[in-house]
């Protein structure tokens, strides 16, 4: 199961005060899980954000097997499943509505 967290979105540095970032829904989570099959890896752990700029995949020793194409891939697809998420668009709707109010 591929997840979607506030911190996957805030890792990602995805707005959440505007809907600019939202992709449509499209072959992302297929991709995902097609690599995930082939590798019998997570996504989730794989696309963790390590530091500022790098991810899991790239850092980890225990990834060497992955080829570069495929950590891309996986990297680039995990952020549009993650833009075109209903969670990503839930927590833009909270982040607005907290604003409107104050909360």
């Amino acid at each position: 199961m591929i997840r979607v967290t506030l911190k996957n979105i805030q890792d990602y540095d995805l707005p959440l005060e505007n809907y600019s970032k939202v992709f449509p829904r499209g072959m992302s989570k297929k991709v995902l899980e097609q690599l995930e099959k082939k590798y019998n890896r997570k996504t989730d752990q794989l696309c963790r954000k390590v530091g500022k700029f790098n991810y899991e995949i790239y850092v980890n020793v225990e990834y060497w097997d992955i080829s570069d194409k495929d950590k891309d891939s996986w990297v680039v697809n995990y952020e549009v499943y993650i833009r075109s998420s209903c969670i990503y668009k839930f927590w833009i709707f909270v982040y607005k509505i907290k604003n409107k109010f104050n909360i």
